[in-house]
């Protein structure tokens, strides 16, 4: 009897549980994809600033040019649980193979022979809450766990990472503040690094205005922190800032971004040294659909790293920020990479975790492209685009010497030239193949120490493809 009764007891606390309980609505998404690519001279996401992987002087003082091709993968699964609108939660796991054949078979290597690796990814890990109504007529959710942190991704932030953001709604007016935790050293310790930011925005007569601004203070050493084009990381302390000003908006069938952005910190080394930072990017952007066309335009402006002065005067990003600047150029692909190919390879690709600054820095640039919808499945852009060199005493990509103890400055990084096609297979199924030519100007050029003299590195290449399989 005493058992029987545990037992109703049981049921009657499971039941009463469930009464409440609302119903929960299961979703999944993701993709699976393949790449195929032959290129010479250009760095994967691996590459920084300064001696890019593929253009960087052999020490034997053999030709610094290298060609390659590789085949690679990755796959992306998605599970959402919806309790309505007030609760939800997101897992999102990620797979990757940097090359078929990987040699490691751990992190980014699903590609190792014999499969059975470790390079299942936790992407994100998040649940979102609304927060009960108090009488104040201000819809608030939070979301707490591994997520994505993006502010104006394009040339700012976008990080994953574990944290809280409260997003609440004004109308017109939309506050998200945000709290990320990139490093956490000793628990008892103060050498851990904190995140905080804000991101208002408001809608007005159909353009979108907003600003935000970033605090990261980096504790006792939390993270080995380097600046642009000062060479590898270095342990340091920091507090850095970035403002911004943003306007996105649609006027005369014209779209329009625009984007300002400024930062400013101080940096300490462990070796006793420190230095000030500060720079400053602004990019506008203008596309204009039209009938079976698709044209756009843009242009931007970020401030370089001066060899001739201890402080940091690039434009730099928060240390694992993985730059998008592909969506601005739109169809690109060797300086920023391409947006269709997942923006893993190029001079300026993704961010490094532990990395203050990026390779957006030190550059400027005009772009411009035409798209047209040749039929139902096929599209097809021309994309061109001129960068510059914002650099001081020395170039962004490039270390050519000046002959006399330093770097060479010189003006013109390049000219690139995309020509990208968009296959609609199936309903789930597209192919992109594109193939790409980068001029490389004076400031690509490198200096050989074994042969003790200035080489210009041929001009990079690509022709790639990508299949991608959506659901």
């Amino acid at each position: 009897m005493k058992k029987f009764s545990v037992l109703i007891g049981l049921m009657i606390v499971v039941f009463a549980a469930t009464a409440y309980a609302q119903p929960v609505e299961f979703k999944m998404s993701g993709f699976m994809d393949f790449v195929g690519a032959v290129f010479k001279n250009i760095p994967s996401s691996s590459g920084t600033a300064g001696a890019a992987e593929g253009t960087e002087v052999d020490i034997n003082g053999e030709d610094a040019d290298k060609s390659g091709s590789l085949a690679n993968s990755r796959a992306r699964l998605k599970f959402q649980a919806n309790a309505g609108k007030e609760l939800s939660g997101t897992i999102f796991f990620e797979m990757d193979s940097a090359t078929w054949g990987d040699a490691n078979g751990t992190r980014n290597s699903m590609g190792y022979w014999n499969a059975d690796r470790a390079a299942v990814e936790v992407k994100h890990a998040f649940f979102d809450v609304a927060v009960p109504y108090f009488g104040v007529p201000v819809p608030t959710t939070v979301r707490f766990g591994i997520q994505p942190f993006a502010i104006r991704d394009v040339w700012f932030l976008y990080a994953d990472g574990a944290g809280i953001t409260v997003n609440s709604k004004i109308d017109p007016v939309n506050i998200k503040l945000m709290w990320a935790k990139p490093y956490e050293g000793k628990v008892y310790h103060s050498d851990d690094a904190d995140m905080y930011a804000v991101d208002v925005s408001g809608t007005i007569e159909g353009f979108t205005l907003g600003a935000h601004g970033s605090y990261w203070n980096i504790n006792e050493y939390g993270l080995p922190t380097t600046v642009s084009a000062k060479g590898i990381p270095t342990p340091a302390q920091a507090d850095f800032y970035w403002l911004g000003a943003y306007a996105d908006g649609k006027w005369a069938g014209f779209n329009f971004n625009f984007d300002f952005i400024y930062d400013n910190g101080e940096i300490n080394y462990v070796d006793g040294t420190s230095g000030d930072a500060s720079g400053w990017i602004a990019a506008l952007g203008v596309n204009f659909p039209w009938d079976i066309w698709d044209f756009g335009a843009g242009a931007w402006w970020a401030t370089g790293h001066d060899f001739g002065d201890e402080d940091e005067e690039a434009y730099l990003q928060p240390p694992g920020s993985e730059p998008g600047p592909d969506a601005f150029t739109k169809y690109s692909s060797i300086y920023f990479g391409s947006g269709l190919f997942r923006g893993e390879y190029g001079y300026a690709a993704n961010g490094s975790r532990d990395a203050i600054g990026n390779g957006i820095g030190g550059t400027w640039g005009l772009m411009a492209y035409a798209g047209v919808k040749l039929a139902p499945w096929y599209k097809v852009y021309l994309h061109g685009m001129y960068l510059g060199d914002t650099t001081n005493d020395g170039n962004t990509i490039g270390f050519a010497s000046d002959g006399e103890g330093g770097y060479r400055d010189d003006n013109a990084i390049g000219m690139e030239f995309t020509l990208s096609n968009i296959f609609k297979v199936y309903n789930n199924l597209d192919l992109y193949v594109i193939g790409g030519y980068f001029l490389a100007g004076d400031a690509m050029d490198q200096y050989n120490i074994a042969k003790d003299k200035n080489e210009s590195i041929d001009d990079p290449w690509v022709i790639a493809t990508r299949l991608v399989y959506s659901f």
